[in-house]
C-alpha cells in the first residue's frame, strides 16, 4: 500500500513539473508584429502631398528602406536575435510578421537599416533566385538594388523640392543610400509587453517613422541628390539622422 502511495506522489510530482514546462513555454514564447507607421513632421504621409520641411516645400513620389539584424532585449539585457528576417518597410504597408520571441516584455528594439556585408554582396545568381515574395528580391517597378551590382539600395527617397521659393515643389531630386560602409545600427526603446489571447502570447512592436527627421542639417531649396558615391557627404548626413528619425508609437 505505502508504495502505490508513493507511486502515485511520484507521478502527480512529474506531472506537476511537465505542466509547469509546459506552461512556461507559452508565456514567453510570443507570436510578434512590427508596426511601422511613416509621417512627415507628425502629419499623415501620403505620396504627392506638399509637406514643409525646414521651410521647404517638398513632396515624395516614392520612399522605402530595408531593415535587417533585428533583435529585441528584455529589462536584464538578454538580447533575441531574430535571425534571417529582413524588411522592406512602405507607406503602404503598416504591419509586418516577426519570428516567435521568447520573452514576455520588450526594453529595446534593435535594427539595422540597410542590408548586412553577407547578403548585401551575394552572387548575382543567388540575387536572382530569391523567392518572388522576398523582400531581397528583385522589386519592381522601382528597383531597390544597384544597377550597377554594387549591392542593396538601402534607403531610397524621390521627392520634388521647391528650388525657387514660389511654395511649389518643382525641382526632381534622388536620396539613395547603400554600400556596406553605411549600413547603420538603430535602437528604439520599446517598453512593451506581449499579452495572452486565447491560450496564446502576441507581442506588437510599434515604431514611427518620420522622413522629414532624415533632412536635418539638410538644405533642400539646392536640389542636390544623392546617390552615395556622387554625393557621399549627403549620404552620411542623413544616415546620421537615421536615429531621430524613429520613435515608439
Amino acid at each position: 500500500m505505502k508504495k502505490i502511495s508513493l507511486f502515485f506522489l511520484s507521478f502527480c510530482f512529474i506531472a506537476l513539473f511537465s505542466s509547469c514546462d509546459n506552461d512556461d513555454d507559452v508565456n514567453t514564447h510570443s507570436e510578434s508584429t512590427l508596426n511601422l507607421a511613416y509621417n512627415v513632421g507628425g502629419q499623415v504621409f501620403n505620396y504627392g502631398d506638399i509637406y514643409d520641411i525646414g521651410g521647404i516645400a517638398t513632396s515624395f513620389s516614392f520612399a522605402q528602406f530595408y531593415l535587417s539584424g533585428l533583435s529585441v532585449m528584455d529589462d536584464a539585457g538578454n538580447m533575441t536575435m531574430l535571425e534571417d528576417t529582413y524588411i522592406l518597410a512602405k507607406p503602404s504597408q503598416t504591419e509586418y510578421d516577426l519570428p516567435e520571441v521568447s520573452t514576455d516584455h520588450v526594453h529595446m528594439f534593435n535594427f539595422n537599416i540597410g542590408i548586412d556585408e553577407a547578403t548585401n554582396n551575394q552572387s548575382t545568381e543567388d540575387f536572382t533566385n530569391q523567392p518572388a515574395d522576398s523582400p531581397l528580391a528583385l522589386q519592381t517597378p522601382e528597383s531597390m538594388h544597384w544597377s550597377w551590382n554594387v549591392g542593396y539600395i538601402f534607403l531610397k527617397i524621390n521627392a520634388m523640392v521647391d528650388t525657387d521659393g514660389d511654395g511649389t515643389p518643382e525641382t526632381p531630386t534622388e536620396y539613395h543610400i547603400g554600400t556596406d560602409n553605411l549600413l547603420t545600427p538603430v535602437t528604439v526603446m520599446i517598453h512593451e509587453d506581449s499579452h495572452n489571447h486565447n491560450d496564446h502570447s502576441s507581442l506588437k512592436i510599434g515604431l514611427n517613422f518620420d522622413i522629414a527627421q532624415l533632412f536635418n542639417g539638410i538644405d533642400l531649396s539646392t536640389g542636390t541628390s544623392t546617390h552615395t558615391g556622387d554625393n557621399l557627404e549627403m549620404a552620411q548626413q542623413i544616415t546620421a539622422n537615421y536615429a531621430s528619425a524613429f520613435s515608439k508609437q
